[in-house]
């Protein structure tokens, strides 16, 4: 059975086909905006991010609105929020 289904010149993915689109996406941009996290949350559909305060949010942002599934940011509001790498390494 393949989770797909088509309506109106729109193709819908399965929730997990979904998140595996999502995950390839923020794995891709991990290095180039030096990712420390992100997490998909179900509950209140979101996608939380963190990235480093040296990195550019507003091109993250571009970046994913660019790459991601159109059903991903019509489901998931996306969150990024900055911390200084210094912070974590004092959190461990």
């Amino acid at each position: 059975m393949i989770g797909l289904s088509f309506t109106s010149k729109t193709l819908t993915l399965s929730e997990e086909e979904l998140d595996d689109k999502v995950i390839h996406v923020l794995d891709s941009l991990w290095e180039e905006y030096k990712l420390f996290n992100y997490q998909i949350i179900k509950t209140e559909p979101t996608i939380s991010i963190g990235i480093d305060t040296s990195k550019d949010m507003a091109g993250l942002h571009s970046a994913l609105e660019k790459q991601l599934p159109k059903q991903a940011l019509e489901v998931y509001e996306i969150e990024i929020f900055q911390r200084h790498k210094s912070d974590l390494t004092a959190e461990r």
